[in-house]
C-alpha cells in the first residue's frame, strides 16, 4: 500500500517495477517452494526494518557486491586504493546480517583492494588458425566452462571460436585467467 508508512518510508512507483524473492524447496511433506526468511542468513542486533519477517537477505546490495567481488576486482585493478561507495537513500537502513561466517553491514563503503584477487585478467589471447578437426568439436562443446590450458603459464576461457571445416583450422579468442 503506497500510503502505508509503518516502516518510516513511503513506497515509490519504482518499488513495484521488479520484485525478486529467495525461495527454497521444502523437504517435506509436499516439496513446495517456501519463502526464505532466516534459514541461511540471520539478522544481527534487530537491525531490520521488517524485524523477524525479513525476506531476500541474500540479495542485499552489499551481499550482491561481495558475491561478484572477483569480477569487480578485474575491472578495478588500477584503482586498488579507491572505494565502492554506497549512495544514501530515503530508505537507508543499518541492516546487519550474518551467514554464520561473515557479518555484513549494509551501506558500508568497500575498499577495492579488499575485493581480493580478480578471476581473470583484463586481457585476451587471440589464437589464430590452430589445427582442429570436427571430431574435436564435441570435446569443445562438452567443456562446460570453456576453460582451456595453452601452456603451463597461460590458460583462460574461450570467448569466441570460429571453425573452418575446409582447412580444419580454428581461431579462438580467450580471456586470460588470473
Amino acid at each position: 500500500d503506497e500510503d502505508d508508512n509503518s516502516f518510516g518510508t513511503t513506497d515509490l512507483k519504482s518499488d513495484k517495477d521488479i520484485f525478486t524473492i529467495k525461495t527454497q524447496k521444502a523437504v517435506s511433506p509436499d516439496y513446495e517452494w517456501i519463502l526464505e526468511y532466516d534459514e541461511n542468513i540471520q539478522i544481527l542486533d534487530n537491525s531490520s526494518l521488517f524485524k523477524e519477517s525479513s525476506m531476500n537477505l541474500f540479495f542485499t546490495p552489499t551481499r550482491n557486491t561481495l558475491r561478484h567481488k572477483s569480477r569487480l576486482a578485474t575491472g578495478l585493478e588500477g584503482q586498488l586504493n579507491s572505494y565502492l561507495r554506497f549512495q544514501t537513500s530515503d530508505k537507508l537502513a543499518n541492516l546487519r546480517t550474518t551467514n554464520g561466517v561473515d557479518d555484513i553491514i549494509e551501506n558500508q563503503d568497500i575498499l577495492v583492494n579488499d575485493l581480493g584477487a580478480p578471476k581473470w585478467k583484463a586481457a585476451q589471447f587471440i589464437v589464430n588458425e590452430v589445427e582442429f578437426y570436427e571430431t574435436e568439436l564435441q570435446t569443445l562443446f562438452d567443456n562446460k566452462y570453456k576453460l582451456v590450458k595453452l601452456s603451463d603459464t597461460k590458460q583462460g576461457w574461450i570467448l569466441k571460436a570460429s571453425y573452418n571445416p575446409n582447412s580444419n583450422k580454428i581461431r579462438l579468442n580467450i580471456l586470460e585467467k588470473a
